[in-house]
């Protein structure tokens, strides 16, 4: 079981009193601690797609360890991106080997020209577009821990009305408070596919049969990341790494099966993301 899955850990994750201390004190022991030989990498996801999934696959390989941080650029930060440019260039540069920070990264070049400059090896999670939505709109309401979640919920009190935020965004270009519509918040991720840094692998596809994926389909995808990350000889079977990675227990776990978003969206929500992410969905061959 990963440390991020740990019963002590999802407490201090969903109790905001307690965050920065805990985060505090795991960076403080975890830079105590040495550092083997190993890949520099960065689990990149558009939020809610995926993101414990992959940190699960690290934390089955041998001497990998989250290293406590998370760099974001997203599509708001595109109008002001002096300060959160100059904050990844640092975590890049400090990442330590056989460690992994989470990322919340689109692809745009100044982003790409750092992570090629870094070295690290640089991993996307994609998902379907319905799911986001879906596991996007239960964290706002259920997550206590999340910044800026009060604030979010006087002007969307409920799930129908997050659900239509995310769907079609809020505010306008180069507002603070930007959040720009799935289909093009979304396309700024999948454009990671055909970048020449890093891979990309699908959540479906990671997923394996307890989430309503294919076994098969997973096995393959975890060997085809391991051997990207430079995982080879001495490395367990990609078979066993996959028993470990689905996890009910996962301090974001809500859902985590390939259709559970029929659940909750709506028809006309539905049409809406299908058609604003279409040419996003036809590149990653969702239906």
């Amino acid at each position: 079981m990963g440390i991020l899955d740990s019963a002590l850990v999802r407490r201090v994750r969903q109790t905001p009193a307690l965050r920065p201390p805990a985060i505090a004190a795991y960076r403080t022991v975890d830079r105590l601690m040495p550092a083997p030989s190993g890949p520099r990498v960065i689990a990149n996801s558009m939020p809610k797609s995926g993101t414990h999934l992959l940190a699960s696959l690290l934390d089955q390989l041998e001497g990998m360890r989250f290293g406590g941080r998370l760099v974001a650029f997203d599509c708001g930060d595109q109008y002001h991106p002096d300060a959160p440019l100059r904050d990844l260039e640092k975590r890049l540069r400090n990442v330590r080997d056989s460690h992994y920070l989470g990322g919340h990264l689109i692809r745009d070049p100044r982003v790409e020209e750092l992570v090629a400059a870094s070295g690290v090896r640089f991993v996307t999670i994609l998902r379907d577009p319905r799911a986001v939505v879906v596991s996007g709109a239960h964290y706002v309401m259920d997550a206590k821990q999340l910044k800026g979640r009060a604030e979010a919920l006087e002007r969307f009190p409920d799930l129908s009305s997050i659900l239509r935020a995310l769907v079609f965004g809020d505010g306008e270009p180069g507002d603070p408070g930007y959040f720009p519509e799935i289909g093009e918040r979304y396309a700024a991720y999948v454009d990671w596919v055909d970048a020449q840094v890093g891979t990309t692998v699908l959540f479906e596809d990671l997923i394996g049969g307890r989430g309503g994926g294919s076994q098969d389909r997973q096995v393959s995808e975890v060997a085809r990341l391991v051997g990207y990350l430079g995982y080879h000889a001495g490395v367990e079977s990609a078979d066993a790494v996959a028993q470990r990675l689905f996890s009910e227990k996962a301090i974001t776990f809500r859902a985590g099966s390939i259709d559970s978003w029929r659940e909750d969206l709506p028809a006309d929500l539905v049409e809406e993301i299908e058609t604003r992410c279409a040419g996003s969905m036809a590149r990653l061959g969702y239906q």
